[in-house]
């Protein structure tokens, strides 16, 4: 089908690969194509890119977490973790107006810019959230029950991980510090952050990993969002126009009054 479209209708199509890392998933495809044409976006787009990555990540370990939990046969940390999730999931729905399958990202940088108070609104669930990590740890790290059954259970050896070509948490599970962000694509290279790593390659292993690694994605949130105070937000379109690369989709309300938003 991608044949037949252009580089930027073919986006949607990657947020099927992986209903629950959308963002993630149109990374790869854009960053490529970035590569590919030897593009530079802006730090702008780039920081709003990180802080949805890593708001996909949240998404992607909470369902992790708490479905792993529901097999085991707790439903609390479910319930927990869903109602973070559906938070999350109105930040997708305040940048594309959608909850799923957002289409947001663009080559040379994001479709629309993001409304100002959805930053403010991020920041405020920030301090929030790990608070309900800590309820989800309460309810299962130290359960006696949730122990036996992870602990020293689908251990992965490293020869294993090799064999099978793990990545990830399942990597990292083993003690194997390989963290792609670790490269510097996006903004992560100016952001601080730790790697978190397992020991034993089990299953109790990989759940304190997810649970570490949010923490870890609410760091960086931050970081990226503090940052922004030292950028041009994009609503002043005529000041930055000249950072702008041609295949950027401009400010939606600029078409109508700009020629060269037309053009580009």
């Amino acid at each position: 089908m991608i044949e037949y479209k252009t580089y930027n209708q073919s986006i949607p199509y990657f947020n099927r690969l992986d209903y629950v890392s959308l963002i993630a998933q149109e990374e790869i495809y854009i960053n490529n194509i970035e590569k590919l044409l030897n593009l530079r976006i802006s730090r702008y787009g780039s920081v709003v890119r990180t802080i949805f990555l890593e708001i996909s990540r949240i998404l992607n370990h909470l369902l992790a977490v708490t479905s792993n939990a529901i097999d085991v046969g707790a439903f609390t940390p479910f319930l927990l973790g869903f109602e973070e999730r559906e938070k999350l999931m109105s930040f997708y729905e305040a940048i594309s107006g959608a909850r799923m399958h957002s289409g947001f990202l663009r080559l040379g940088g994001i479709s629309v810019d993001v409304p100002l108070y959805l930053f403010d609104q991020i920041y405020k669930w920030l301090n929030v959230f790990p608070i309900k990590l800590q309820d989800i740890h309460t309810v299962l790290t130290g359960n006696r029950i949730w122990r036996v059954r992870l602990a020293d259970v689908g251990i992965l050896t490293k020869q294993m991980i090799n064999g099978f070509s793990l990545t990830g948490v399942l990597l990292r599970g083993s003690n194997i510090k390989i963290d792609l962000r670790l490269i510097g694509y996006e903004y992560y290279s100016n952001i601080r952050f730790n790697v978190v790593t397992g020991v034993k390659g089990d299953c109790l292993s990989r759940y304190l990993i997810r649970m570490n690694e949010m923490l870890e994605s609410v760091k960086i949130i931050k970081q990226c969002i503090k940052s922004l105070k030292v950028f041009i937000i994009l609503y002043n379109y005529k000041k930055i126009i000249k950072y702008f690369q041609k295949v950027s989709i401009p400010n939606k309300y600029e078409f109508k009054t700009n020629m060269e938003s037309m053009i580009h």
